[in-house]
């Protein structure tokens, strides 16, 4: 004979109660992450380092730029 009890119920109140803990605590996290958010995010690295070659390479332009000045206004 069956069991009428809990026919209906697949989860528990256990399950329910953590499978509702993990929903909420996901959809605070992707409200917090949303594009209005006012969470300062990590810098990206990549960003980091393309920025420090862009200095680079401009440092080493206008020193090019000076050397190539003084070569043409020291011409005989």
């Amino acid at each position: 004979m069956k069991n009428f009890d809990n026919d209906n119920e697949h989860f528990s109140f256990i399950s329910l109660g953590a499978l509702t803990l993990n929903v909420v605590r996901y959809l605070e996290s992707s409200k917090e992450e949303g594009p209005d958010s006012n969470r300062e995010k990590a810098p990206d690295p990549k960003i980091d380092k393309q920025r420090e070659h862009d200095r680079f390479i401009e440092t080493r332009l206008r020193e090019i730029e000076r050397f190539e000045r003084r070569y043409r206004d020291n011409r005989p």
